[in-house]
């Protein structure tokens, strides 16, 4: 099953990356739609996202399009690059089967810890009408822990397809110089 929603997914989204957002574009995401889904592991203290067009207008991203919206975002310099955006209906549509894979079984109101003595991972949507988590922690019962693990798969497939391009200061990089192979023999 979520190999199937994963394979709709990935087509819809090839079919919207070639898109160029040209004539007809939106002037403006409908902020009601505004959502963010985030994965902690605190094992390792890893933090990914993925949010849509209309989280990024609620935050104030400046563009007449989702695709300038997206360049703008990507420009700035954030202290955490792990986040990626995707269309509204990508992510909602990611969002219905998380729900379905027991997100709405499982989860508790309210954000998830930031970090855990007693549990390995979270996962989190923040939608407008409330913020819900997921946590995986020791002494689950056998079909929490394996529907946790069907919404983190699937939300880990979500991300890792997703394309990111993040600004960067060339200053944070320190380059060496490799020798040149042959370089130096006469």
């Amino acid at each position: 099953m979520i190999r199937f929603f994963f394979s709709a997914l990935l087509c819809l989204s090839l079919f919207a990356c070639s898109s160029t957002g040209g004539a007809g574009a939106d002037s403006g995401a409908d902020e009601s739609r505004a959502a963010k889904l985030s994965l902690y592991d605190y094992r390792t203290g890893t933090t990914l996202s993925i949010v849509n067009d209309a989280y990024i207008t609620r935050l104030g991203v400046a563009g007449d399009t989702s695709a300038l919206r997206r360049v703008a975002f990507y420009s700035q310099k954030h202290a955490n690059q792990s986040t990626k955006v995707t269309e509204d209906r990508y992510l909602l549509a990611t969002i219905d089967q998380l729900e379905k894979e027991g997100f709405a079984r499982w989860s508790s109101q309210g954000q998830a810890p930031r970090d855990s003595l007693t549990a390995s991972s979270s996962i989190e949507i923040e939608l407008p009408s409330g913020t819900r988590y997921f946590l995986r922690h020791s002494g689950m019962q056998v079909n929490q822990a394996r529907d946790h693990l069907a919404c983190s798969q699937l939300a880990w497939e979500v991300f890792n397809f997703l394309e990111q391009y993040q600004s960067v200061n060339p200053e944070d990089f320190h380059f060496e110089r490799m020798p040149v192979r042959g370089a130096g023999r006469d």
